[in-house]
């Protein structure tokens, strides 16, 4: 089990170092997401606006997507068939299924820690509400 997620843990590596210019995006996304928090969290405080609970699953939604090299993103293969291109080659590899499995599972989480953590901070650091 520890050696599968150690597996998994180098082929994240290996596509997040391929993707390093696309944590730009992530800064931007945060960067944007940040300001539209800091708008609404005086409304949101006071009466509970729900904009501000919008924003957040759009932001949770799009943000692990939003910042992958287009030869990671899932596209059309065959007429029914979708997949990763990096995927299916990593698929021809002799790797096992679980440490690929466990490694698509660990990249979104990555990203969507990050990108929290870039956006809570940036709205606790401008908000003065919060502080």
């Amino acid at each position: 089990m520890m050696n599968t997620f150690r597996q998994a843990l180098r082929l994240t590596r290996i596509e997040l170092s391929v993707s390093k210019k696309h944590s730009l995006t992530l800064l931007f996304m945060a960067g944007v997401y940040t300001f539209f928090f800091y708008l609404s969290m005086p409304p949101y405080l006071e009466e509970h606006f729900f904009i501000l609970d919008v924003l957040l699953m759009i932001y949770l939604c799009t943000i692990s997507f939003a910042i992958k090299p287009k030869n990671f993103q899932y596209q059309k293969i065959d007429d029914n068939l979708f997949g990763s291109p990096y995927f299916s080659m990593l698929n021809q590899l002799p790797i096992k299924r679980s440490v690929l499995i466990t490694s698509r599972f660990i990249l979104p989480f990555i990203s969507i820690i990050a990108g929290i953590t870039l956006l809570l901070a940036g709205t606790y650091i401008l908000s003065p509400e919060l502080r």
